[in-house]
């Protein structure tokens, strides 16, 4: 999970623990702690904030994507509108969930990228 907010970060890991089927395997407070973090991790799903600083959601997922396109990148924001859910999902993310909708559609949104898990 990546988010620059600590408290929303906190949040994020409550809900995916709260999912029997998924496991933490590590957190970042920016798009370039990310791709660090992704080299040695090689996690399968990363909840990817939108908006950060040193490197933006969008630009940290198309490095994740360009080293393993396996990798599935959900998105989340606050600026949930349908000029940037097509923006990003043009450009090769798995998904984009509004963060005020994280509790109620994360786990579906898991269920439509692994089907059957």
């Amino acid at each position: 999970m990546v988010d620059d907010s600590s408290a929303m970060l906190n949040e994020m890991c409550r809900y995916v623990g709260a999912l029997p089927h998924l496991r933490l395997v590590g957190t970042a407070a920016n798009g370039q702690e990310a791709l660090e973090k992704f080299e040695s991790l090689r996690p399968r799903l990363i909840l990817m904030d939108f908006q950060m600083p040193e490197m933006n959601g969008l630009q940290a997922t198309l490095k994740i994507k360009s080293v393993d396109e396996e990798a599935k990148v959900i998105i989340i924001t606050i600026h949930d509108n349908q000029l940037l859910r097509h923006m990003v999902l043009s450009q090769g993310v798995d998904g984009i969930l509004s963060k005020a909708q994280l509790p109620d559609d994360l786990s579906k949104e898991v269920e439509r990228l692994f089907p059957g898990r």
